[in-house]
């Protein structure tokens, strides 16, 4: 299959919407890298103007989106190709039309809003978790989730649901929150009878890997050796340190992701590579002569989220990795980790614990 599915079934005006969707996924390409800027290298000072920059590519990227050339551009492929057919380019004018059809019911001072105000909001955030004040985040939490409130009236939602369903449509097209509640609800009980059962059995796993302070340079390299062998492109992406590790970045060919580190900590950091790992590489793994179009882009927020916990999990917490990765801890630390085996450093890695830092609990 070619990049757009070029066949009898495109047309002229199918490849002029694949055009400004390509502008627009350039411009949303620029707000991605310097989100990243903002988030790793942008000194404080910068976060008024940044906020300010990240709004105003929200809102020509809304723009585009919500032309009058784009719905007519729609219209015409919809009345000139079989949009249910099986193949990208049908599967790309659904998902344009499903996406054109949300963002026309927002205005652009909205969009523009939300998007200064969560770069300034995500700017204060790392300011006050630093100085542990809750209070000094407290405004820009509340102002964010009225303008979440303000969009889901925009969107609307179905009858008998509310509105954090029409704003998860963004993220995991027809989630509920019934339905979450539906699979998350037992699971949250047997999961708190777990880790009961787990601190009442008196067990104490071997923590002795993540009692020892490791330099931080060195654990930068060992997880970014890691991340290469489980297969993070060095040549197409690259690790940095942020407040709270995310993966994001431009394109395929540019992804950005970070993590952080505690000096007695290196599973923390492991863990969290591995996880923000699982993101990029589905990230490098998308089609280059796609980019724009939504066949070259993630399916959904939980897709994205089932790579990086299963390199984090399933992968990073099980002893064979532990045993593949103990003598690259050696290289890496030397006498520092002398006598950390792989059921040591596995069970660091595994140790349970309630706790209100969400990735550390």
């Amino acid at each position: 299959m070619g990049s757009h599915d070029m066949s009898t079934t495109t047309t002229a005006p199918y490849e002029r919407l694949l055009e400004i969707l390509n502008e627009e996924a350039v411009l949303g390409s620029i707000g991605g890298l310097i989100g990243w800027d903002q988030e790793t290298m942008m000194p404080a000072g910068g976060a008024t103007h940044r906020a300010k920059q990240l709004s105003l590519l929200a809102r020509l990227g809304h723009e585009r989106m919500t032309s009058s050339e784009v719905a007519d551009l729609l219209a015409a492929c919809e009345s000139e190709m079989d949009v249910d057919a099986d193949t990208e380019a049908a599967a790309n004018v659904r998902n344009i039309r499903h996406d054109h059809d949300r963002a026309v019911r927002l205005p652009a001072s909205l969009v523009q809003e939300h998007a200064e105000t969560a770069s300034a909001a995500q700017h204060e955030w790392a300011e006050a978790r630093n100085d542990n004040d809750f209070k000094r985040f407290l405004p820009w939490l509340e102002k964010t989730v009225d303008i979440c409130r303000r969009k889901a009236e925009c969107y609307g939602w179905a009858e008998g649901g509310e509105p954090w369903d029409a704003l998860a449509e963004d993220y995991e097209p027809g989630c509920t929150a019934a339905g979450v509640a539906e699979v998350f609800g037992p699971l949250r009980d047997r999961l708190r009878d777990l880790i009961a059962e787990i601190v009442a059995s008196g067990a104490q796993p071997d923590g002795r890997l993540d009692g020892i302070e490791l330099p931080r340079d060195r654990q930068m390299d060992f997880c970014l050796d890691v991340a290469e062998r489980i297969g993070f492109d060095r040549e197409r992406g690259r690790l940095d340190v942020s407040t709270h590790p995310f993966c994001g970045g431009s394109h395929c060919d540019d992804v950005r992701m970070t993590t952080r580190f505690h000096d007695g900590m290196l599973t923390d950091a492991v863990s969290s590579t591995m996880h923000e790992s699982g993101h990029a590489m589905y990230e490098q793994g998308l089609r280059y002569e796609a980019f724009g179009t939504p066949c070259g882009s993630s399916v959904s927020l939980g897709i994205h989220e089932s790579q990086s916990r299963m390199w984090e999990n399933q992968v990073g917490r099980s002893e064979s990795f532990w045993r593949f990765a103990t003598p690259m801890l050696e290289r890496h630390f030397g006498a520092a980790v002398a006598g950390i085996d792989a059921r040591a450093a596995f069970e660091s890695a595994n140790r349970v614990a309630p706790g209100f830092i969400r990735v550390e609990a």
